[in-house]
């Protein structure tokens, strides 16, 4: 698996229903290859904590 950039901020964002949603994990530009098969290509992953 290669990931290019992991976000450097974890921004705190206002979710529905007015609750805090922290950015608790970032990964950008992530690629997972088979041999000559991509899995998945350039794709990126934002998790936020649940409540």
């Amino acid at each position: 698996m290669i990931v290019d950039e992991v976000c450097d901020t974890a921004p705190i964002l206002q979710g529905k229903r007015g609750t805090l949603m922290e950015e608790i994990l970032c990964m950008e530009h992530i690629t997972k290859q088979f041999g000559s098969v991509f899995a998945n290509r350039d794709i990126n992953l934002e998790v936020r904590r649940g409540v």
